[in-house]
């Protein structure tokens, strides 16, 4: 979910419940309004808010250690097929839940985005939760679900991090 704020004209003869029709029959199908709430005109989404948090799904096929071990023959990436049926193995799962559990508090991540050097404090940030409890099972596959809060976060920081697994 993301929070955003903007400018509407407020008309009497529209109450809320007609706002939020009207934008979601303009708004792409995976893109939905839940609620709208009246803020002071200073309210910046963005430089207001405490903490974000951010939920990334990754198939544990991805996580697959014997792709390591082999190469890709494949030309072309797409033409790659993976092991569908593969399952994370509850061992296999407590050492990522381990290595999650390092990134939380306050550190630098000048590794996870660009042109930040480590000297730099704007390379500090705050994690106060990072984990991968949740496992979904999908049709053909299961998936690992992990999630980020922190203060803020750089550039590119999270997908850099989910994709370091």
């Amino acid at each position: 979910m993301n929070v955003i704020s903007c400018k509407l004209l407020k008309r009497t003869e529209n109450p809320e419940d007609e706002i939020k029709q009207k934008l979601n029959e303009i708004l792409p199908k995976d893109i939905h309004i839940y609620k709208l709430i009246e803020m002071s005109n200073s309210f910046n989404a963005k430089n207001n808010s405490n903490n974000r948090e951010y939920h990334y799904i990754l198939p544990t096929f991805a996580l697959q250690p014997r792709l390591l071990e082999k190469k890709i023959e494949c030309e072309n990436i797409d033409d790659y097929v993976c092991d569908y049926s593969y399952k994370l193995t509850p061992e296999f799962h407590e050492k990522i839940k381990t290595v999650c559990a390092k990134f939380k508090g306050m550190k630098k991540y000048h590794n996870f985005t660009k042109k930040t050097n480590f000297k730099d404090d704007c390379a500090k940030r705050l994690i106060y939760e990072f984990s991968c409890n949740e496992l979904i099972t999908f049709d053909k596959f299961e998936c690992i679900k992990f999630k980020i809060i922190g203060q803020s976060f750089l550039y590119n920081q999270i997908r850099k991090m989910v994709g370091m697994f």
